[in-house]
């Protein structure tokens, strides 16, 4: 296999092979869901690729295309001794790689990733900051003990790299705080969506029911609460409206809801949970409406870029991330984040009116063609962050 053009570092260049890429997330499912596509990008332009996460339900699907090294790391929390672990661990296995490039997602990844790298030497660092995440999403004084540590840790981990940001609010708010340097700051949102998967129902359907879907993980901070509290208010004065609510618990997240209590809304409210969804692009053709009243520390809302390249409109929060994708009035609403009162009358408004309804769902397809494509992004993440002078 040939080397890209214009991209061979130290590690390939004094062994002639093409240069090795790795990428590392906190879950196997987070490679398999999101980072696959890159994965088979670079590889199609001739670089070689390895893939580190913990051990998973996806390794197997993921080992079918390309080698994968397992490694500890928990999500939840900082534990002191979990963490060396994990830092250990990854120090080995980049030393045996000797990688050219690493490509790290998630805040623990991009932290101890980067302080592996940096340690074993050799690769240029690529750092992706998928949003803010939990410890930014509210307040108390757990979460603001979080945010220094991590602020403290970024510090470390960010220098010298190139950042990946997927929203102009994370992107202003590092460089601001003196974590990153503009000059090493790419704005690539989203990490891209199958237009050709997730594309408009072909003609039209019955309609017996107007549906409304809400997919995300099932964490407080997505909103969660508030959606079953809109469907409720909803149902005053759309009794035929269907409420589905997609998604899984996440137990690495001190958040996660758990399923008694969601059974217990879902039966108050009249919610219908779906689940996990494996075929996420088929369960969106039967929706005429996507909300998301999240307010995570969001980069660009996976559940939305689906939406609205399926031809959706759109109902979300006016929060850092949610707001790039939907814009008010255009391919969607923007509501204020806690506001369950609010959601339902936007929900209603667009319930309403089939016109509203096809109108902003023809603006949210193009807008998603145009700016959130794989094609785009993949394009985007290999000119600004694979062929541009090592730092």
């Amino acid at each position: 296999m040939a080397a890209a053009r214009g991209h061979s570092l130290v590690n390939s260049a004094s062994t002639g092979e093409a240069p090795l890429v790795v990428l590392f997330a906190n879950t196997d499912w987070y490679l398999f869901n999101f980072r696959l596509p890159l994965a088979r990008e670079l590889a199609s332009k001739g670089f070689r690729v390895h893939l580190i996460a913990p051990h998973g339900d996806y390794c197997d699907r993921l080992r079918f295309e390309f080698p994968l090294s397992n490694i500890d790391i928990a999500r939840k929390g900082l534990n002191p001794i979990a963490d060396v672990h994990t830092l250990w661990q990854l120090i080995r296995v980049l030393q045996s790689l000797r990688p050219s490039y690493i490509h790290l997602f998630t805040a623990k990844c991009v932290v101890y990733g980067s302080i592996a790298a940096k340690v074993v030497g050799g690769c240029r660092i690529i750092n992706a900051i998928t949003g803010m995440g939990f410890a930014y999403s509210g307040n108390g004084v757990r979460k603001l003990f979080v945010r220094g540590v991590l602020r403290l840790l970024y510090s470390v981990a960010l220098s010298r790299t190139q950042v990946v940001f997927q929203n102009p609010d994370d992107l202003n708010w590092f460089i601001n705080s003196g974590l990153v340097r503009a000059t090493n700051a790419h704005l690539i949102p989203s990490s891209g969506v199958n237009v050709e998967r997730f594309a408009p129902a072909l003609g039209t359907r019955e309609r017996t029911f107007p549906t409304v879907l809400m997919a995300a993980r099932l964490v407080r901070e997505k909103g969660v609460l508030d959606y079953f509290q809109a469907a409720s208010l909803v149902a005053r004065t759309h009794p035929d409206a269907r409420f589905l609510l997609a998604g899984s618990p996440d137990p690495g997240n001190p958040s996660s809801l758990a399923l008694s209590e969601l059974a217990r809304l879902a039966n108050e409210s009249g919610v219908e949970l779906v689940g996990h969804v494996d075929d996420m692009a088929m369960l969106l053709r039967d929706v005429d409406l996507v909300v998301l009243p999240s307010y995570y520390g969001e980069g660009i809302p996976r559940s939305l870029v689906e939406a609205a390249a399926s031809g959706l409109p759109l109902i979300t929060t006016d929060m850092p991330g949610c707001r790039e994708i939907v814009r008010h009035q255009i391919n969607g609403l923007l509501v204020p984040a806690k506001s369950p009162s609010l959601l339902a009358h936007a929900i209603a408004l667009i319930l309403s009116s089939s016109e509203t309804q096809t109108r902003f769902g023809a603006a949210a397809r193009k807008i998603a063609v145009e700016e959130y494509s794989e094609q785009v992004v993949l394009a985007n993440t290999l000119k600004l962050c694979y062929s541009s002078p090592a730092i």
